[in-house]
């Protein structure tokens, strides 16, 4: 593992700092004891042979686990590595990870060096007791598979760092299992999610390739087509001649909860006995949301993430939280971290040129797939040029840095900005550092200053994602304004404009419907509370919009809703009381949406 040089990796920086070793002399064996020093090759093999005597002497060279199955297969820029672990002797371990190695034996002058890396956990209590782990690792690009080899070691992860076993991993070429896209969503519920890949034979040989589902959705129901089979599956057998490939379909039918479920489609080679699980998630009555949270760590006493999270939390999305520098150890998600869902949300609060070229090519690859985002970004232009990130992916056509803004005013007749008029409060003056971009042919202003001066676009890329860019801190905006002036509304009107862009073709989105409707209440029957969805239509969200439930009888008993709302989806949560806050008896009560398109209703059921 190196450190400090062209091959280093933040997980061998991560590991190198839980050995407490700095520099590429360090050594620590078995977690134990370090060699330190870059004499020569023969004086180096006598340090560690030294050490390596005494820890088999401590040990009785005997080691309680059994490693077994071990496989490393690299598939183009991506490995799969595996192994199987048995517990032999009545010992306890630990904390134990399976942490696997991928090295390159040509560096030249580093030879050997590590260049992907996973772990995963492995809980082995009672004798005979098997695990096995299964993990994918990024390669580097364009490496020569026969100069790669994989090894595993089965460690405690505790404070003595004691390695329990270790074993080389046999490199196959048996079959490529690809599913690009392993998240899907299904924003109305009461649908379909569609995953589509590939399986091909790269062996030598005809090979029998099964196919199966397990963990099937949390109770979802869900199968598989393979190409020139009309028949659906959840488990079969596919004959593959050398380089054959054949597409796959994967369904899984979701109901109308809100939730997330997840599933697992394996393919196993009968040749080599490798088997591959890939992990599938399907979101249900709700968009997607990866929100990245990208402000360099230094805004504790001013957190900036939190109009983002209040947002998503009240308007009832599922999203996953990326901490760049909380969880990530500064690390930003790539394309196959962002790949898949509906809506990335990237905040930078004031830190100045916040994206690498790394983050920018992400970003890129994310939206050439249909990705949609919303960049929340103060400074990232300060002593740039205008290139093609800004100019082709969020529409900017000239720019001038620090501008400032007072006011944000909404561009009249603009899907997200009609109506909006913020008086900005910025935490301290100095933060007043809002951009003037202008747009280019396929951008508009959503927001200008009280200068008219533009500081927030929106832009579709043809035949591709949508893009919004705002260079006002969000955090500036008011979290309780009056509707529609409200921060969230604001982020909820930029996720509904986002998600208008098809995203992927056999997903269907509905963020701005040509007709208002009112969802199935979820969960239903409801215990304590439930969470009312609703679309509006552009018609019905030019007027007030009223949301109420009534009793059996027709008796108005809690009105959720009395004003304007944002055009396609929104969502609100009744907690079970009526308007005078009194907790209203079990039973039957209807929820009637009242707007410019007319009156609907749906039942729900509530139980205590």
């Amino acid at each position: 593992m190196h450190v400090g040089d062209d091959y280093e990796l933040p997980e061998v920086n991560a590991r190198a700092s839980w050995y407490s070793v700095s520099g590429i002399p360090d050594v620590k064996i078995d977690g134990m004891y370090t060699v330190t020093g870059a004499s020569s090759c023969t004086s180096a093999y006598s340090n560690y042979r030294t050490r390596y005597v005494t820890r088999m002497t401590n040990t009785g060279g005997v080691s309680p686990v059994e490693i077994t199955n071990g496989y490393f297969a690299p598939v183009g820029d991506v490995g799969y590595v595996q192994a199987t672990f048995e517990l032999l002797d009545p010992v306890t371990l630990n904390n134990t990870e399976a942490d696997f190695f991928v090295y390159q034996d040509n560096f030249g002058t580093y030879g050997n060096g590590v260049v992907a890396f996973g772990s995963a956990p492995i809980t082995l209590t009672d004798v005979n007791d098997v695990a096995t782990a299964v993990v994918e690792v990024n390669l580097p690009y364009g490496v020569d598979p026969s100069h790669l080899h994989g090894v595993v070691i089965l460690q405690e992860h505790n404070a003595g760092r004691a390695i329990i076993q270790t074993g080389f991993l046999s490199q196959v070429q048996d079959f490529a299992l690809t599913i690009p896209i392993r998240m899907k969503s299904v924003p109305l519920g009461d649908g379909e999610a569609i995953f589509s890949g590939t399986l091909e034979n790269i062996g030598t040989v005809a090979d029998n390739i099964d196919l199966s589902i397990d963990a099937i959705f949390d109770g979802w129901s869900a199968d598989f087509q393979i190409e020139g089979d009309a028949t659906w599956y959840t488990s079969t057998s596919v004959a593959l001649d050398p380089a054959e490939e054949v597409e796959v379909t994967i369904r899984v039918q979701t109901d109308g909860e809100v939730r997330e479920g997840f599933g697992t489609f394996a393919a196993s080679s009968n040749n080599s006995g490798r088997m591959q699980p890939m992990s599938l998630r399907v979101i249900n009555g709700s968009y997607s949301v990866l929100m990245v949270d990208d402000d360099g760590g230094y805004a504790i006493d001013y957190p900036t993430e939190q109009p983002f999270i209040q947002a998503l939390e009240l308007n009832g999305f599922f999203y996953d939280f990326w901490d760049v520098n909380g969880d990530h150890g500064n690390a930003t998600p790539t394309f196959g971290d962002m790949n898949g869902y509906d809506v990335v949300i990237w905040q930078t609060a004031w830190v100045v040129l916040p994206l690498n070229s790394d983050d920018k090519a992400a970003i890129m690859a994310y939206l050439d797939n249909g990705g949609n985002l919303f960049l929340s970004s103060m400074d990232c232009l300060v002593g740039s040029t205008l290139e093609p990130f800004f100019e082709d992916y969020f529409g900017v056509s000239t720019f001038a840095v620090n501008s400032q803004a007072s006011e944000m005013i909404g561009t009249p007749g603009d899907p997200i900005g009609n109506g909006l008029h913020y008086t900005l409060d910025w935490p301290f003056a100095s933060l007043n550092r809002a951009d003037t971009i202008n747009p280019g042919p396929y951008a508009a202003t959503v927001a200008a200053n009280e200068l008219g001066e533009s500081n927030v676009l929106r832009n579709e890329i043809p035949g591709l994602g949508r893009t919004v860019f705002s260079s006002i801190m969000q955090l500036a905006m008011e979290n309780e304004s009056p509707i529609p002036n409200d921060s969230s509304i604001f982020i909820l009107k930029v996720i509904n404009w986002l998600v208008d862009a098809p995203i992927t073709a056999d997903v269907e989105t509905d963020a701005v419907p040509s007709a208002t409707r009112l969802f199935h209440t979820r969960p239903n029957p409801a215990v304590s509370q439930a969470r009312l969805s609703f679309s509006l239509s552009n018609e019905a969200a030019k007027g007030p919009v009223s949301l109420a439930l009534m009793d059996v009888s027709g008796r108005r008993v809690r009105t959720l809703i009395d004003g304007l709302r944002p055009v396609g989806m929104n969502q609100v949560v009744w907690d079970g009381r009526d308007d005078h806050g009194r907790s209203v008896t079990p039973g039957i009560y209807f929820a009637k949406l009242q707007s410019m398109d007319g009156e609907v209703k749906t039942k729900l059921v509530l139980i205590k």
